[in-house]
């Protein structure tokens, strides 16, 4: 379904089999309505990849807008542009996946954010926005303080969406066709993933052609959905002060 010429092809097989259903024909009705509503849920743009020189100028003023640096929520440290794809590197235990919940927190006033989480299940990942939005460390062990405090973070949290997929066993192509169908029923403003060495590649054998597969289609859906795409990577511990590209675990 993620092809555009696949759904063009889909939906004009619908119209021509609409045509010819019979009123006294109840299955082919309710299979017509169905494809109907999937057309209407994707909202098919089948142009928008595709440009002639009478849209230069309109792309040109777009630009203007669409380029325009967004902050994620860690001021001067990091602004983003939509369709980019944006690697968080950082060796064990530095704070990645907490710099990561900051970003969904921040955008999730622009948007939905869609944050995979497949080294940190869910109530974690409530616990550690919990705990940020305190300002402090919340032990849930202590009852009053922490509902206290939930209910603190719950009010400072309006406004703000975010959704929360901790499949450990994300696949990537379960990730390239759930992110768009988000997309069609909202409007997302980044999509998160903690982390990329944990995604499932099939039909690879080493690490590094996982990695590269991997790395590859997050860059396709940053730019088809138009948003930023953060992903989270572990570096190898060994290494210089200066970490590169080469330094990321399973590159």
């Amino acid at each position: 379904i993620q092809n555009d010429a696949m759904v063009r092809r889909f939906g004009s097989i619908v119209q021509s089999a609409a045509q010819r259903v019979n009123d006294a024909d109840t299955p082919a009705q309710v299979i017509a309505a169905m494809a109907q509503e999937i057309g209407e849920v994707l909202q098919v743009q089948p142009e928008r990849h595709i440009a002639t020189e009478d849209d230069f100028f309109r792309d040109a003023m777009e630009m203007t807008t669409l380029a325009k640096p967004m902050e994620v929520g860690l001021g001067e440290l990091l602004t983003v542009r939509n369709g980019q794809y944006i690697a968080i590197g950082a060796r064990p235990g530095c704070g990645k996946s907490s710099m990561a919940l900051q970003v969904a927190m921040a955008m999730g006033s622009r948007g939905r954010s869609l944050v995979y989480s497949m080294e940190m299940p869910r109530r974690e990942f409530a616990h550690r926005i919990l705990c940020q939005r305190a300002g402090r460390y919340v032990s849930p062990a202590n009852v009053e303080d922490f509902t206290e405090r939930a209910e603190f973070a719950r009010a400072s949290l309006q406004g703000i969406r975010y959704t929360v997929n901790d499949n450990a066993n994300l696949r990537i192509q379960d990730l390239w066709a759930f992110a768009p169908q988000m997309n069609a029923r909202e409007r997302l403003s980044c999509v998160i993933v903690d982390y990329i060495g944990l995604v499932q590649v099939e039909k690879m054998d080493r690490a590094h052609e996982k990695m590269s597969q991997a790395s590859t289609m997050l860059k396709r859906i940053a730019m088809d959905l138009d948003v930023p795409v953060f992903v989270c990577a572990q570096l190898k511990r060994e290494g210089g002060e200066r970490p590169g590209l080469e330094s990321f675990a399973g590159s």
